[in-house]
């Protein structure tokens, strides 16, 4: 594999697609289906693997119990009201 410098090329098809070398995908973990980002800056295009963030992860972890959001909305409102009435 390559240590600190590497170039390697492809080709852009017709359709804009090009395939990433194989020692490329292999060496940044690229899948298929997996998205990634290019970035331009000071005229260099590079492009960037892109890993899972936390929206990713949205709606896999049940919550323990139903919140009531208008419950909260109410008790956060009237901690506020307090704390204004006290002068803080």
């Amino acid at each position: 594999m390559y240590n600190r410098f590497m170039t390697l090329t492809a080709k852009i098809g017709k359709r804009g697609q090009m395939t990433l070398p194989r020692d490329v995908r292999i060496k940044y973990r690229l899948e298929e289906g997996q998205s990634v980002a290019f970035v331009v800056k000071n005229g260099e295009l590079t492009l960037v693997p892109l890993r899972k963030t936390l929206f990713d992860f949205k709606g896999t972890v049940q919550p323990m119990e139903v919140s009531d959001v208008e419950a909260i909305r109410k008790q956060v409102a009237a901690d506020q009201a307090e704390r204004v009435a006290r002068g803080e």
